[in-house]
């Protein structure tokens, strides 16, 4: 099968303008406009509303560990940002710093300050079968 070099390009085009950081952008504002904050911020919490956030089932998301103050846990939802990656032929431990991190952390913080979201670069797809990230709650 031919593959659809216009198609593409306009694809390879919108990710270099930071096309798909705006649109990600943009849902996060209004999910947060359209939505009341937790009154409580506990790494359990701040999942739950991120899986909300993100319309990740909980079924797609892993639980690795749980402490007071932090919870790592690995997806493996169908991505966009996977999918893209892999249309455009680029690492997603490139994309995924353009077009993701940026506006998880954003999200999150805007949560609360006191958020910390890493995502583990070691353990990403489709190196690894999922992508592992942690929230962290800072002491105020």
């Amino acid at each position: 099968m031919k593959e659809n070099r216009f198609g593409k390009d306009i694809v390879q085009g919108l990710y270099k303008i930071g096309f798909f950081e705006f649109v990600f952008y943009c849902n996060a504002i209004l999910w947060l406009a359209t939505h009341k904050k937790p009154k409580q911020i506990t790494p359990k919490i701040t999942l739950n509303v991120f899986l909300k956030f993100l319309r990740v089932q909980k079924k797609d998301c892993q639980i690795v560990k749980v402490t007071k103050n932090q919870i790592i846990f690995r997806w493996k939802n169908k991505c966009p940002v996977l999918d893209i990656s892999n249309y455009l032929k680029i690492d997603t431990k490139q994309s995924c710093k353009k077009i993701s991190e940026p506006v998880c952390r954003f999200f999150l913080e805007h949560l609360s300050k006191n958020i910390e979201f890493k995502r583990n670069y070691n353990f990403i797809r489709p190196y690894q079968k999922s992508c592992e990230e942690t929230i962290t709650i800072l002491k105020s």
